[in-house]
């Protein structure tokens, strides 16, 4: 059963079915209620976010790598930007200090985990934390409404635009440069990687770069979808995961890996999450259905060679 889901082709198909079929599925289980033009509008925008964000993680997936501190990223970029607007009134500002801050620190989580000499996960986790606290301690309780002044710009076509323009550069880099070869390699072992000429480190900090500029984006996007900026950091992190792996590619990264899965992953999660809170299951168990989907698909996607080193296996 693992060999086949692990096929290319069943790999690319199995996404798009199971997109096909949930959608079926919620929308016979509602009774039309789910393909409701409302619904699918509120399915598309989140959607969007999710796989901006995704495009980019592809990035650090690739290399074998994890960061789940996005949720926590895309919140505190917010509510930096939502002070700074408070207190000026730039539209501008607050687009351009949302995109810096939440680039700058998914980058920052990069930065340490070289620094110190620690993985990137446990950098991240790290950092997710502090992020947390600094929102909490920054904002506290408090709302910012800036529904008024996003409301013109969340009935334009921008974000698609932007959407379109960043899939293309990312696609481009990842599957037709030397850049995306390498990330490949580096995720396949990274010290047959080191024994090519490959810098690891290095190509681990490009792999950044670009899920940094993608990350920026998401949190402008954010932004424009709630209108409203809390402290409260969101399932961003987990939701990436999940994205990838239902969209059919392992967060282990390696050779198979590419940055188009997590769009179609995206559709899927944001689908779950909308279909089944519409039939009254309750959030609690939605995280646990997700929890057993993520570690279902993981285990079958995975590849358990038999006789071939993994990727810290040489010494």
């Amino acid at each position: 059963m693992g060999k086949i889901i692990r096929n290319r082709y069943v790999g690319i198909a199995l996404p798009l079915l199971l997109l096909v079929a949930v959608v079926i599925a919620f929308t016979a289980l509602t009774g039309g209620k789910f393909i409701s033009y409302n619904n699918l509008s509120a399915i598309f925008e989140q959607s969007l976010i999710v796989a901006v964000s995704a495009i980019g993680i592809a990035f650090i997936y690739t290399t074998g790598n994890i960061d789940m501190s996005v949720g926590s990223i895309i919140m505190l970029s917010g509510v930096i930007a939502g002070k700074v607007w408070a207190a000026t009134g730039s539209v501008v500002l607050l687009f351009l200090i949302s995109f810096t801050a939440g680039a700058a620190m998914l980058y920052l989580n990069n930065v340490l985990s070289a620094t110190l000499g620690l993985k990137t996960v446990m950098a991240a986790i790290l950092m997710m934390n502090i992020y947390n606290a600094v929102g909490a301690e920054f904002l506290g309780a408090e709302t910012i409404s800036i529904y008024r002044s996003m409301k013109e710009i969340s009935n334009s076509n921008i974000r698609l635009i932007i959407f379109a323009g960043l899939f293309l550069v990312c696609l481009v880099v990842f599957h037709f440069t030397k850049i995306g070869r390498a990330l490949r390699f580096t995720g396949g072992n990274e010290r047959c990687a080191a024994t090519v000429g490959i810098n690891n480190r290095k190509i681990i900090s490009i792999g950044y770069i670009m899920a940094s500029l993608a990350v920026g984006i998401a949190c402008a996007f954010t932004l424009i979808r709630n209108g409203n900026i809390s402290s409260v950091p969101s399932s961003m992190g987990s939701d990436l995961m999940l994205a990838t792996v239902l969209g059919g590619m392992s967060i282990f990264g390696g050779h198979k890996s590419n940055c188009y899965s997590g769009v179609i992953g995206a559709f899927i999660v944001v689908i779950l999450n909308n279909g089944l809170l519409m039939l009254g299951v309750s959030n609690t168990l939605i995280q646990g259905v997700r929890g057993i989907l993520f570690l279902a698909i993981v285990y079958l996607t995975s590849d358990h060679p038999d006789t071939l080193p993994s990727r810290n296996q040489f010494s």
